[in-house]
């Protein structure tokens, strides 16, 4: 219930949100950076925000405040555009006449309440971690919700798209909503009309579950028969960041997108032109490497966004957009790139366990030499010929010897030695394998299968159980 709102909620409230139409030309609410900053500030002298509340500390912070070298140390711990600037625009006066907003607070609270609105705010145990992870200082400081937020922490599948589809790509956005829930992932989206809904719609009558990230009147949107009976079926969550009787801005949908983006694992354009909230959404998300975008391939022109995202220019580390075409049917076996590889601290090897840099003069030790059993000589090689690596299964292996220090297969056994030693249970299975290892989500899941079955063979690993899981001999 909203009366049973923490202080600190209250009080973060109080500078972030406004509580009925009239205020919004009357007070100028903290900013994101602005809040960051401030609460950074704040934590760093041990304050709280609802020491905000009371005039005579609201007095002391900010006599500290406005001496310049109280900032010193906090500035170097947050990389805002204009910080001198954000720190000038924080005042007591204006703090003073946020905090002051209790009575219109209340009303708001109550008539929210009444929608069946919560509210959280960073510190919840609920609120995405995601989020505080990837913008860190720039997280929403207050998210308001309606429906079941446990939602928040299903692992889903992002929808964007535009406005304007056709039936084709209705068909094709419930094709692959349809995958998605067939392979146990959530749906979130956006809740515009066109391809969010569509996808919302669509999981939502398969009976999963959906997480709609709002631009404007959650408040409205909670009474609408579109979402109220799958809100009282505990299947869908919606949220937004904004004031929840706000009016739709093209800024606040700008904003709106980086959320469906993190709340997502991997996150599908339906269709997208060159401007716009679709294109801006997922270049940024190339830009900040948050999750594996993937893209249908259409050639006709309304979708010049979607073949120039496919072709988009990226840095060497970030992700590139993989296209779906008509026959993809697995979102759990789309080419994974962001995984970062994980260094044997006893005995460190190279971050790709493809990357060709343990050249020495042994014929027997140089990766030139290694063959494996796709006929595979040489790492440039074998990226050449990855895409036909899963078909090629009866070739046996060639190798002088497979486990000397600098070979491919001893490298991955002393990866596998390092998991499960740190695993709980002392073993690994194959799913978190094929998580560890981003070559072979490029390699195939087959290639993953016959290193891991020579091991077996080899009587370096145990295999155990109907469902594959391993364990070292020694363990």
């Amino acid at each position: 219930m909203l009366d049973l709102l923490k202080e600190r909620t209250k009080a973060i409230l109080l500078l972030t949100s406004f509580f009925n139409k009239s205020e919004i030309k009357t007070f100028k609410l903290l900013t994101v950076n602005e809040y960051g900053y401030l609460a950074k500030w704040l934590h760093y002298y041990k304050y709280s925000p609802t020491d905000l509340l009371n005039s005579s500390s609201l007095e002391r912070i900010f006599e500290q405040w406005d001496k310049s070298n109280s900032h010193t140390s906090v500035k170097e711990k947050v990389d805002f555009y204009r910080l001198d600037n954000t720190i000038k625009n924080i005042t007591a006066e204006r703090i003073s006449l946020l905090v002051a907003r209790g009575a219109s607070m209340s009303l708001a609270l109550e008539k929210w309440g009444n929608a069946g609105i919560w509210i959280m705010d960073r510190s919840d145990e609920y609120y995405p971690a995601i989020f505080k992870k990837s913008l860190q200082d720039r997280t929403p400081a207050i998210i308001f919700g309606i429906g079941n937020k446990v939602l928040l922490k299903d692992k889903a599948i992002g929808f964007v798209g535009s406005r304007d589809i056709n039936d084709k790509d209705i068909i094709e956005t419930e094709r692959l909503v349809q995958i998605a829930n067939n392979q146990g992932y959530s749906i979130v989206s956006g809740g515009a009309k066109g391809v969010d809904i569509t996808a919302m719609s669509s999981s939502l009558k398969n009976e999963h579950h959906c997480i709609g990230v709002l631009t404007d009147n959650l408040f409205r949107n909670s009474a609408s028969p579109l979402y109220r009976s799958h809100l009282k079926a505990n299947n869908l969550v919606l949220i937004s960041p904004f004031f929840p009787e706000g009016s739709f801005t093209p800024a606040n949908a700008m904003e709106r997108n980086k959320y469906v983006y993190l709340l997502s694992q991997k996150t599908v354009v339906v269709k997208s032109g060159i401007k716009g909230g679709t294109w801006s959404g997922a270049t940024e998300n190339i830009k900040k490497n948050w999750v594996p975008l993937l893209v249908v391939e259409n050639d006709s022109s309304n979708y010049e966004g979607n073949q120039k995202l496919l072709s988009y220019p990226s840095k060497e580390k970030q992700i590139k957009p993989f296209p779906i075409t008509s026959v993809f049917s697995s979102f759990d076996e789309v080419i994974e790139q962001k995984v970062e590889l994980k260094e044997l601290k006893e005995q460190p090897v190279q971050a790709g366990l493809f990357e060709e840099t343990r050249k020495n003069n042994s014929t027997e030790t140089s990766l030139d030499s290694i063959k494996d059993k796709y006929g595979i000589k040489t790492a440039s090689s074998m990226l050449i010929k990855q895409s036909k690596i899963a078909e090629q299964e009866d070739t046996e292996i060639k190798s002088l010897d497979f486990y000397k220090e600098s070979s491919l297969l001893n490298i991955f056994y002393r990866r596998i030695q390092k998991l499960i030693y740190e695993s709980n249970n002392k073993s690994i299975g194959i799913n978190e394998l094929e998580a560890e290892f981003s070559e072979f989500q490029i390699l195939g899941k087959l290639a993953l299968s016959k290193w891991v079955n020579k091991l077996v063979s080899d009587k370096k690993l145990l295999k155990k159980g109907k469902i594959k899981t391993y364990y070292l001999p020694n363990a």
